[in-house]
């Protein structure tokens, strides 16, 4: 599962949101990859 922690509220750009959060290409990139690697044990 991928989801955004629980916080409060920031005000910024997108981008430095999405980098903030977490839900920038990097960082789907990374989650996915860990999801894979777990199903693959």
């Amino acid at each position: 599962m991928v989801a955004v922690y629980d916080s409060f509220g920031e005000s910024g750009t997108a981008d430095q949101l999405m980098e903030k959060y977490g839900l920038n290409e990097t960082a789907i990139v990374a989650a996915v990859e860990k999801v894979m690697a777990r199903k693959a044990k």
